[in-house]
C-alpha cells in the first residue's frame, strides 16, 4: 500500500538502488577495517597481501598488481570511469597514485561479482582505498629511504656543506654545475640522473644547457661505461666505440669527463664537464669525482627532503581523506535511512530465523498494522494460506544467496485481501547471508487497470477486424502502418504486403492526386471526406468514401485514421432512385405535355389544310408557312425538354445557367400550373453568372420543389402564387421557391428532408424527393433549407457555391449558313421518306446532286457503285445501324470525305457509345435545313451540332 501523494516507482529499481547503498556501507567497513591492518603491517608484501584481500572481499574474484601504469595486452577500453579504465574483458584498472599523481602501480581486479560497467560510486570506493594504501607504501619506502640517506648524509656533512647548503634539488643541481666548470674550466656541463636502463640529462650549463631532456643508454655510452665501472671515465677524443651520438653531435663535445653519481643506495646518475683548451687528466678525474661524491650526498639529500615533504603531505592527504571517508560513511547512513523511510514501496529486513527486524512506514500502511506488531513477526502470518509454501520457499532461496522475485497475496489487518510484488534479496557480510531485504509494492489496482486494458484492447481489435468497413492507419509519409481484414478482402492483397506499402497505391490512378492532397490536409489537423476509386479485388473499380482523422500524440499530428466505406451500390441505389422520381414527374408530365404538343400540332394541320385547300396557281400564303414552322419549332422544343428530363445521365460537372435550368423546368410544368390557377413569377438574375454544375441535377432539384408547391397550392383556397427567383450574394449563387399555400407545420419543418418522409396521402409521394434534392445539393457543396409559418406559405432557399468554370477550349468553327459553291455529290439515307425527299429537295435547291436510299444494304450498294462527296446518315436504320454502314465503307475504302450522322436519340448510352467509336459528326432531329447544311458542307473540323 503506498501513500496517496507518493510518486509510485519502479520495484526493481527501488530495490537496486537500496542494495547498493548497502553494499556500499559494508564495503566502506571493510575498507576502512582493511585499513588499519594495512598500516600495522611491517613488510610491503604483507601490506600488498592485505590490499588484494580486501578488494576481493568488495566483489572481485581475480586481483593482481603491476607496476607503473601497464594495462593487459589486447585490451580494449569500454569507459574511463574517475581516474580507473573499463576494458571489454570486464577487468577494472585502478592506478595506485603518490599524491604527487605518479602512479607507482595498477590494480588489475577481475571476474567481478556483478557483470557490466561498475557504477561511478563503485570505482570511487575502490580508488579511495587504493589511494590511501599507495599513500601508506609510499610513506614507509620514503621513510626507510630517509633513514638510510641521512646517516650517510650526516658522515659526509662537513665535506659537502659547500654545495648542499639549499635542499632544493634544482638549485643543488645547478651549484654541482657551477662548481664543477668553475674548477675545471670546462666550456659547459651536465649532469644525469639514472632512471631504469637509461640516463637522463636533467640539469645543463654553457655547452650542456642543449642536453636537457635527452636520455642516454647505459649499455651504450661513455656515461653508462663510468657509471657501470663505478669510476670517472676521462674521454679526451669523442670518437671513440661507445661515444653517443645524438648527445655528442647536438653539445659538439670533443672531449669530455664523466664521474659517476652514487648514493649508498647505488648510482643515481652522471656529472659530465664538456670541452675545453687542455686535455683532461687523472688529476681531473679526481677533482670531479670528490664533487660527484659531495653532488650526490647533495642531490640525494634534496630528493629525500622533497620526497619527505611529499610524503607528509600525502599523508596529511590520506588523514583528510580518510575523515572525509568517515563523513561520507555517515551521510551514506542517513540518506539509506532517509530512503528507507520516505520510500513509497514497502521496505524490510529480516533475519535469518525469517522474522522481521525492521520495517518503514509504508511496510506499516500497506500491512495496515504498526511497526511494532510487525517486529519480530514472521511475515508468512500476513500471507494468504494457500500461498504460505511458496513463499516460505522463495524465502529460503533468497537465504541461500539467489535473490527472489515473486507475486503473493497478503490479507491486511481490515481483512481486505490484496495483490503485492515482492523482491527478496540478499544481505551479506563478507561470504555470508546475515539476512534479506525486502521490498513490496501492492500492485492490485494496477493488476485490475491492465487487465480492464486488455479486456478494452481485445474487444477494440475484434470490433475494428470485424468492421464492414475497410479501417487502416498512416504514417506521416504516406505508408500503411495498420489495416483491418476488410482492407485485405476489398484490394485482394494479404496483410503482410499491405503494411508499409503506400495509400495512394490502392487508389485508382485518376484520384491519387487528390487522395494525396487529403492525406496532406489530414496532417495539417483537418478532417477530410472524399470519394474515390479504387480497383477491387476481382478487377472492378468501384466507388469508395474515405474519412481521414487525425490522429494526435501531445498535441502533433503523429498518424492518420483512414476509415474507407463502399459506396458503389449505394450511388447506384441513389441514381436509380433519382431516375425513379425522374419516371415518376415524367408520368405526371404526360398529360400536360400532351396538352401542350396539341396546341402546335393543332395550328399545324390547320394551316397545312388551308394550304391543301388553296388552288395550285393560287400565290402561296407565306404567314400560313411560317405559322406552321413556328408551331412545329414549338413541338419539338417541348418534346426535347421532357427527353432531356426523363433521360438518364451519368453526373457530369459543366458549364451551368441556373436561370436557363429554372426556365427549362418551369415550361414542364406550365401546363399543370396553369390548370391549377397558379399564378407563376419569376425574378432572375439577369447578371448570375454561369458556374460549374450538373445542370441536369439541379433541374431535378428545381423539379422536386415546384412539384411540392403546386401540391401544396392545389388544395388551397386563397391566393395561388408561385415565385421563383434568383440572385447572386457574396460568393453563392441563390435560388428561392416560394409558394402562397397553407404553409408547413412546425413540427413537421425539421423533418421535410429526411428520407421517406412526406405530408402526401397514401399512393402520392414517396418521401424521396426532397430527400434527394438535398443529397444533389449537397454534393454541390451548398444546402438546401426550408422557411414556413402556418397559413403563410413556405420557403425553399437553394444556397450553392460559385465554381468558376474551366477555360473554355475554342475550336475553330466553319461559316454558318448553306454553301452552294462546289457542287457536291451527296447521298441522303433515311428510313422515313417525307425526312429523305425534304432534304434531298433542299440540297438540289443548292445546286448539289443528291441521291437517296432507304435503307443500311442500299446505302453500301450506292457507295459501293458511285463515289460521294458528302454521307447523311440515319444512326437507326431497319436492317443494320449506321455506325455498321460506315465500318462496311471503311472496309470498301468507300468512305466518303464528309459523313454526318442524323438521330433523334442522342442522350441514350448505345447512342454515346456508338457515336463516340465512329467520331463522326451528329446532328439531333428535328433541325433545321440550314443548320443540317452548315454541319453537312462545313470544313472537317466542325464535328457536332446537336
Amino acid at each position: 500500500m503506498t501513500g496517496t501523494t507518493k510518486k509510485v516507482r519502479d520495484p526493481s529499481a527501488s530495490a537496486s538502488s537500496l542494495a547498493r547503498l548497502l553494499r556500499e556501507r559494508d564495503q566502506l567497513f571493510q575498507l576502512h577495517e582493511a585499513l588499519a591492518d594495512i598500516e600495522r603491517a611491517r613488510t610491503l608484501d604483507e601490506r600488498l597481501r592485505i590490499l588484494v584481500d580486501a578488494v576481493r572481499q568488495i566483489g572481485y574474484g581475480r586481483v593482481t598488481t603491476v607496476d607503473g601504469d601497464t594495462a593487459p595486452q589486447n585490451a580494449n577500453v569500454v569507459a574511463s570511469i574517475s581516474h580507473s579504465v573499463f576494458l571489454d574483458s570486464d577487468e577494472l584498472l585502478v592506478p595506485l597514485r603518490a599524491v604527487d599523481g605518479t602512479t607507482v602501480a595498477t590494480l588489475i581486479l577481475g571476474d567481478p561479482a556483478e557483470k557490466g560497467t561498475p557504477t561511478l560510486a563503485r570505482v570511487r570506493t575502490v580508488e579511495l582505498f587504493a589511494q590511501q594504501v599507495a599513500s601508506m607504501i609510499e610513506n614507509a619506502r620514503l621513510y626507510e629511504q630517509s633513514l638510510r640517506e641521512r646517516g650517510r648524509g650526516e658522515a659526509l656533512a662537513d665535506i659537502a656543506r659547500a654545495v648542499s647548503s639549499s635542499l632544493r634539488l634544482k638549485d643543488v643541481m645547478q651549484l654541482g654545475l657551477r662548481h664543477a666548470v668553475a674548477l675545471l674550466r670546462t666550456e659547459g656541463a651536465a649532469l644525469g640522473v639514472l632512471r631504469d636502463d637509461q640516463v637522463i640529462l636533467v640539469a645543463g650549463l654553457g655547452a650542456g644547457e642543449p642536453l636537457i631532456g635527452a636520455p642516454v643508454p647505459v649499455n651504450a655510452s661513455v656515461t653508462g661505461r663510468a657509471i657501470r665501472e663505478r669510476r670517472t671515465v676521462i674521454c679526451n677524443d669523442a670518437n671513440v666505440d661507445d661515444a653517443y651520438a645524438p648527445t655528442r653531435i647536438a653539445a659538439g663535445v670533443e672531449r669530455t669527463l664523466i664521474a659517476p653519481l652514487f648514493s649508498n643506495t647505488g648510482p643515481i646518475g652522471a656529472l659530465s664537464v664538456i670541452n675545453r683548451d687542455t686535455e683532461f687528466t687523472e688529476d681531473d678525474a679526481v677533482v670531479l669525482q670528490r664533487l660527484a661524491d659531495q653532488v650526490a650526498v647533495a642531490v640525494a639529500n634534496a630528493r629525500l627532503y622533497e620526497e619527505a615533504r611529499a610524503a607528509a603531505d600525502r599523508y596529511r592527504q590520506a588523514v583528510d581523506d580518510e575523515r572525509r571517508a568517515r563523513d561520507a560513511v555517515g551521510q551514506s547512513e542517513a540518506r539509506y535511512r532517509n530512503l528507507f523511510e520516505t520510500a513509497t514501496d514497502a521496505i524490510y529486513t529480516l533475519d535469518t530465523h525469517g522474522s522481521f527486524t525492521d520495517v518503514n512506514e509504508a511496510t506499516c500502511e500497506m500491512s495496515g498494522r504498526r511497526r511494532s506488531e510487525l517486529l519480530g513477526r514472521s511475515p508468512l502470518s500476513l500471507i494468504a494460506s494457500r500461498e504460505v509454501a511458496a513463499v516460505s520457499e522463495h524465502f529460503k532461496s533468497a537465504l541461500a544467496g539467489s535473490p527472489r522475485r515473486y507475486e503473493c497475496h497478503f490479507v491486511r489487518a481490515d481483512g481486505s485481501r490484496r495483490l503485492a510484488s515482492v523482491t527478496n534479496t540478499p544481505i551479506r557480510h563478507a561470504s555470508n547471508v546475515i539476512g534479506i531485504l525486502g521490498v513490496a509494492r501492492d500492485v492490485t489496482d494496477e493488476r485490475e487497470r491492465a487487465l480492464a486494458l486488455e479486456r478494452s484492447e481485445a474487444r477494440y481489435t475484434r470490433l475494428v477486424e470485424s468492421a464492414s468497413d475497410a479501417i487502416f492507419t498512416v504514417e506521416s509519409g504516406g505508408l500503411l502502418t495498420a489495416v483491418n481484414r476488410s482492407l485485405e478482402r476489398s484490394s485482394g492483397q494479404p496483410r503482410g504486403d499491405l503494411l508499409g506499402a503506400p495509400f495512394v497505391s490502392l487508389i485508382d490512378s485518376r484520384d491519387q492526386v487528390l487522395a494525396a492532397q487529403a492525406l496532406r490536409e489530414t496532417f495539417t489537423g483537418q478532417r477530410r471526406r472524399v470519394e474515390l476509386r479504387y480497383p477491387a479485388a476481382n478487377g472492378e473499380l468501384r466507388l469508395c468514401s474515405l474519412t481521414l482523422t487525425p490522429l494526435m500524440e501531445r498535441e502533433r499530428v503523429t498518424g492518420a485514421l483512414g476509415i474507407v466505406r463502399d459506396v458503389t451500390d449505394e450511388k447506384r441505389l441513389t441514381e436509380q432512385l433519382m431516375q425513379q422520381e425522374k419516371l415518376a414527374a415524367v408520368g405526371q408530365l404526360v398529360s400536360g405535355v400532351a396538352h401542350e404538343l396539341n396546341n402546335p400540332l393543332a395550328s399545324v394541320i390547320a394551316f397545312a389544310q388551308l394550304l391543301l385547300a388553296t388552288p395550285l396557281d393560287a400565290p402561296y400564303d407565306r404567314q400560313a408557312i411560317e405559322a406552321i414552322n413556328q408551331e412545329s419549332r414549338r413541338a419539338a422544343k417541348i418534346v426535347s425538354n421532357l427527353l432531356t428530363f426523363a433521360r438518364q445521365h451519368q453526373p457530369e460537372r459543366r458549364v451551368a445557367d441556373i436561370n436557363r435550368v429554372i426556365d427549362d423546368t418551369l415550361e414542364l410544368r406550365r401546363y399543370a400550373l396553369r390548370t391549377a390557377s397558379v399564378d407563376v413569377e419569376t425574378r432572375f438574375d439577369e447578371h448570375l453568372p454561369l458556374t460549374w454544375a450538373d445542370p441536369f441535377q439541379l433541374q431535378q432539384v428545381v423539379l422536386n420543389l415546384l412539384t411540392n408547391a403546386e401540391h401544396a397550392l392545389s388544395t388551397w383556397d386563397g391566393d395561388r402564387r408561385l415565385r421563383v427567383s434568383t440572385e447572386f450574394v457574396g460568393n453563392d449563387l441563390i435560388v428561392r421557391v416560394t409558394d402562397s399555400g397553407p404553409g408547413i407545420s412546425p413540427e413537421h419543418l425539421p423533418r421535410v428532408f429526411n428520407p421517406f418522409f412526406t405530408t402526401k396521402p397514401v399512393g402520392e409521394g414517396t418521401g424521396l424527393g426532397l430527400s434527394i434534392s438535398d443529397g444533389i445539393v449537397r454534393e454541390h457543396g451548398g444546402r438546401i433549407r426550408a422557411e414556413s409559418r402556418i397559413g403563410q406559405g413556405a420557403s425553399f432557399i437553394i444556397e450553392l457555391p460559385y465554381v468558376a468554370p474551366p477555360l473554355p477550349e475554342h475550336p475553330k468553327i466553319s461559316e454558318a449558313g448553306p454553301r452552294t459553291a462546289n457542287n457536291r455529290r451527296i447521298l441522303v439515307v433515311d428510313d422515313e421518306p417525307a425526312i429523305r425527299s425534304a432534304i434531298a429537295k433542299y440540297f438540289r435547291s443548292l445546286g448539289h446532286t443528291v441521291d437517296m436510299a432507304a435503307s443500311g444494304r442500299d446505302a453500301i450498294a450506292c457507295a459501293t457503285a458511285t463515289e460521294y462527296d458528302a454521307l447523311l446518315l440515319d444512326l437507326r436504320l431497319p436492317d443494320i445501324s449506321g455506325d455498321r454502314v460506315l465500318a462496311e465503307l471503311r472496309v470498301l475504302a468507300r468512305e466518303p470525305e464528309r459523313v454526318v450522322f442524323m438521330t433523334g436519340d442522342t442522350q441514350s448510352e448505345s447512342t454515346r457509345r456508338a457515336l463516340g467509336a465512329v467520331g463522326r459528326p451528329v446532328i439531333s432531329k428535328p433541325f433545321l435545313l440550314d443548320e443540317l447544311a452548315a454541319v453537312v458542307l462545313a470544313e472537317p473540323e466542325t464535328s457536332r451540332l446537336s
